[in-house]
């Protein structure tokens, strides 16, 4: 016995007054029931809008009645069994008809994802200013890819599992704060193991978590450098997220981008567990490449209605090959480098070789590659049936500041002008209203620090000059410069202008600038890195071609039960029995499947998923193309708190 309950209440689709029930799940898209009531259309409404539903199948009743012998059973109201398919949401109010005898109300509830992720819009927090400080807030106009550390207070690189991981719990909270508890549950983003940095969890095995299959490191890559499992400090190649700004995008459309790289629409099933509603635990969210999903074997014979399945050679490509076209901009001026990353089967085995043309190494073992094979690789690359992409990434952005100045600087010569003439122009300098007296003698007393009235006379061997023009700075001179005020006195003798006679010892006292650097013109050329760029995410091309080398089924596969037990649901791929023996372990990849609760038939369609767009290999690393735009303010992204 199939049931529903709302309101804490649960009875049989029958009593409900249910005389049509089809449920369908569609592959990052939607999960739906569709309700018909058969109630006069002025009834009252038995689901109001907002509404939650629990479906449940194969259910024993604990209560009720039968009104025949023979008849279901009636008025049960109390369960035991059976199998949670779906928790569901009313978007809106019922559709009421009537025509003739024909009277009836329907609905259509939708799942957690169409019900929350395609209807929330996806924010990340930022700084902006309210007039006074900077206060955090969530906005639109953010970056899939980047993220900010809770506590370091600067943009992170995220992987592709932690950028869903970040998109599905500001969903999970979204959802606890309009119905007071979470609707689901996946994994979360943690910083235990430094306290700053996002964790990456795993190793380079490609295994990821219980509810994500994609991990957080490149498959099979080589460890590099040494690191402690966080963002920061990877022990291995990050499975990187495609850097993509966003602007006013679903949460829906949001999770999809981030999939992207991982191939073409629906390349990756997504669903839910609804079984731990049962424990009074939210639903779990699951996320799994195909070559991942367990099998589900059903029975040719007996049940089938209708078949048709086409094995999709023709998607299997005989080599990946990502070229990653690095543009790093400085100076003013835009730079390109392009990197490869070309995986293949090769001489019978599996290889994986990066770099740039001419110098590709292997990817595991870092062993250079020899010349007549990379000739032969390369031809591979261009060939038929290689699935090729150029995919644009933002090496960096760098600006560089000038600075320009000149300055006039004289040897400091305190010996006395009577009996060492060169000291005269030193002199003149520092006391320029004896510029015009002669037969100058002067006999200097101390030379101290203005401020302290320290003696600088011990530091004269490091001060060689005094400033005479201009502006002195610390970064002239390769930030060598070192300025140093000074105030001098002395007494000087001298024969007045005009022969006005010789005027006796007078004291004298002059404030200068010391210096270690001679005069001439000082330029610093001053670089600032306001983005280190998106690192070139190589391994990527080896983890798809694993992926893309599962050989895919096309088509459908329908059959019915006596009643529905829910044998075959989302996060199963699909083997029969009893029919053609490629058909045992053909792993077929759902992404629709259709169960007509009254009719007990389920229709199960594979293969690339025609609902979501382009289904071909040679459509996907679309969300790719083109440069990433980003925004900088005071050198942090929009998106950095």
């Amino acid at each position: 016995m199939n049931t529903i309950t709302h309101n804490n209440l649960e009875k049989s689709l029958a009593d409900w007054s249910i005389s049509n029930a089809v449920y369908r799940w569609q592959n990052q898209a939607d999960e739906t029931l569709d309700l018909t009531l058969q109630l006069l259309a002025d009834a009252p409404d038995p689901f109001p809008v907002d509404s939650k539903i629990i479906l449940r199948l194969n259910r024993t009743p604990l209560n009720g009645s039968r009104p025949t012998p023979h008849s279901p059973v009636a008025g049960a109201t109390q369960f035991t069994g059976g199998k949670t398919l779906l928790a569901a949401y009313l978007l809106q109010r019922g559709r009421r008809f009537a025509s003739g005898r024909a009277e009836y109300i329907s609905y259509k509830f939708s799942g957690p994802f169409s019900y929350f992720f395609s209807l929330l819009d996806f924010r990340k927090p930022r700084k902006t200013f309210d007039g006074a400080a900077q206060v955090t807030d969530y906005d639109l106009e953010c970056f899939l890819g980047y993220s900010q550390i809770p506590n370091g207070g600067n943009v992170n690189l995220l992987t592709i599992r932690q950028q869903l991981c970040e998109i599905a719990q500001y969903v999970i909270a979204e959802s606890t704060r309009l119905f007071g508890s979470p609707q689901f549950a996946f994994d979360s983003l943690t910083t235990l193991n430094d306290g700053v940095n996002f964790d990456l969890i795993g190793t380079n095995d490609g295994v990821g978590t219980a509810l994500c299959s994609i991990p957080d490191y490149v498959p099979g890559s080589p460890a590099t450098g040494v690191g402690n499992n966080t963002s920061a400090l990877p022990n291995f190649p990050m499975l990187r997220c495609s850097v993509d700004a966003v602007n006013n995008v679903k949460s829906s459309e949001a999770w999809r981008r981030t999939l992207r790289r991982l191939g073409g629409p629906g390349a990756v099933a997504v669903w839910f567990d609804y079984t731990p509603i049962d424990n009074g635990q939210p639903p779990k969210l699951h996320i799994a490449t195909r070559d991942k999903l367990p099998a589900k074997t059903l029975p040719f014979t007996g049940n089938t209605t209708e078949i048709d399945l086409t094995p999709r050679d023709d998607l299997i490509p005989t080599c990946v090959n990502f070229r990653y076209n690095v543009h790093v901009t400085s100076g003013g001026n835009t730079y390109s480098q392009i990197l490869n990353d070309i995986a293949l089967i090769y001489n019978g085995a599996f290889l994986e070789c990066t770099g740039p043309i001419g110098q590709l190494y292997n990817y595991s073992t870092a062993a250079p590659i020899p010349g007549g094979d990379q000739t032969a690789i390369q031809a591979i690359a261009r060939g038929w049936g290689s699935y090729a992409a150029t995919l644009d990434i933002d090496g960096g952005n760098t600006s560089t500041t000038t600075n320009t100045a000149t300055i006039a600087c004289l040897a400091v010569n305190l010996n006395d002008p009577h009996s060492d003439s060169t000291s005269l122009p030193f002199w003149k300098t520092v006391l320029p209203h004896l510029a015009s007296a002669g037969d100058l003698s002067i006999q200097w007393n101390s030379i101290v620090d203005p401020e302290s009235g320290a003696s600088l006379a011990p530091s004269l061997a490091d001060y060689p000059y005094i400033l005479t023009q201009g502006s002195g700075a610390t970064w002239m001179a390769g930030n060598t410069a070192l300025f140093q005020r000074a105030r001098i006195t002395a007494v000087a003798k001298y024969t007045e202008q005009y022969g006005l006679g010789t005027t006796d010892w007078h004291p004298q006292t002059a404030d200068i600038t010391l210096t270690n650097i001679p005069g001439g013109t000082y330029i610093l050329s001053n670089t600032s890195t306001f983005s280190l760029g998106e690192p070139a995410p190589m391994g990527l091309a080896g983890y798809i071609l694993k992926i893309e080398s599962v050989l895919q089924w096309q088509g459908s596969y329908t059959f019915i039960e006596q009643d529905v037990t829910g044998q075959f649901l989302p996060g199963s791929a699909l083997n029969l029995s009893g029919g053609l023996k490629d058909w045992t372990a053909m792993n077929a990849f759902p992404q629709d499947i259709a169960i007509d609760l009254n009719n007990a038939t389920t229709r199960i369609q594979v293969g690339p998923a025609a609902h979501l767009g382009p289904s071909e290999a040679w459509a996907r690393m679309q969300a790719d193309r083109g440069l990433n735009g980003k925004f900088y303010l005071n050198s942090n992204l929009l998106n950095a708190l």
